[in-house]
């Protein structure tokens, strides 16, 4: 046996009894050492593996079996418990902007809307074009000219039933909420009105109604005699 085939057969497996391969490690010093070895690295290796297994391993296995149960249980009663908080949330903003009692007046209703529209007036203060304005009045036949105050925000909303233009102008005294319907919104109108945080007045124009809500504290007639001069609408 050569010793190539000596050394494959030693590191296929050194505790090998092959008679033929006794035979041969007797005449090779060398080779007899790399047996050494090999088994020294065997019994270094089982040695590593055997290891005590703890007493109580079931139980550990089984309480982080049921810990993760838990969590998971945990976890879905907390998803179930956002969605419940969210659709009591959408609820009771429901029952703030449709009460029992809603308002049957044009002012009243336009005070609930502004309420549930807060949003619009505390948003970050940025000028629409008067072009993209104009698109929305278009509906009313109507259209602003030479207005410089500045739009915040402007969007078609259901005033009770009737589509409407939410607009909000930034004014130095600070934001004021104009409502334009049609005609025939079939409303009990109201010169004047207000509550305990604002006051309005609606202003009567050939084809449409403006309402206007802004702050206890602020001024109207400034706004309005502008509204008047340049928001014209089509015979």
């Amino acid at each position: 046996m050569d010793e190539l085939e000596l050394r494959r057969r030693l590191f296929s497996d050194p505790q090998s009894t092959d008679a033929a391969l006794r035979q041969a490690l007797k005449t090779a010093p060398d080779m007899q050492q790399l047996q050494q070895e090999l088994l020294q690295q065997d019994l270094q290796i089982k040695q590593a593996l055997q290891c005590d297994v703890p007493e109580d391993l079931a139980g550990r296995l089984l309480f982080n079996q049921q810990l993760q149960s838990y969590r998971q249980k945990k976890q879905q009663r907390w998803m179930y418990g956002l969605a419940a908080g969210v659709a009591l949330a959408l609820g009771l903003v429901q029952l703030r902007f449709e009460p029992l009692h809603f308002p049957t007046d044009l002012g009243g209703y336009a005070l609930a809307h502004v309420y549930h529209e807060a949003s619009a007036l505390v948003g970050k203060s940025s000028q629409l074009p008067l072009s993209q304005v104009n698109a929305l009045l278009a509906s009313f036949d109507g259209k602003l000219s030479g207005f410089e105050q500045q739009i915040r925000y402007a969007r078609f909303c259901n005033f009770r039933g009737v589509r409407s233009l939410h607009l909000v102008l930034d004014t130095k005294d600070g934001p004021v909420t104009v409502f334009v319907l049609p005609k025939d919104h079939g409303w009990p109108a109201n010169q004047t009105f207000a509550d305990d945080n604002f006051h309005g007045q609606s202003l009567m124009m050939n084809k449409a109604d403006l309402v206007l809500v802004a702050a206890k504290d602020q001024q109207l007639q400034e706004i309005a005699g502008k509204l008047q001069q340049q928001l014209s609408f089509n015979s």
